[in-house]
């Protein structure tokens, strides 16, 4: 079993000045936060399971005339090594 989880703050852009009708705010990637888990059946197999949040609804160039809203998901998927550099796997978010 393995666990994890992860913070990431906000990455800002450089705001156009070249744009200014277009884009009114500073571009950004927004802040995202995941937690989640691993089992490994055996030396070949993984089953993973994650929660994962997008604030997308905290950024003012997403939200401003685009109306875009935070997002939630569940992300879930099996992998199966073939060999130690190749593997298959099946997912759905």
């Amino acid at each position: 079993l393995s666990l994890g989880a992860s913070l990431a703050t906000p990455v800002y852009f450089k705001k156009h000045g070249k744009y200014k009708d277009l884009v009114t705010h500073h571009m950004e990637i927004p802040a995202t936060a995941r937690a989640g888990f691993s089992i490994h059946f055996g030396n070949h197999t993984d089953f993973a399971f994650d929660l994962k949040w997008l604030f997308y609804g905290e950024s003012k160039w997403l939200t401003s005339g685009l109306g875009w809203k935070n997002e939630f998901l569940i992300l879930t998927g099996i992998q199966h090594w073939l060999t130690p550099c190749f593997a298959l796997g099946i997912g759905i978010n």
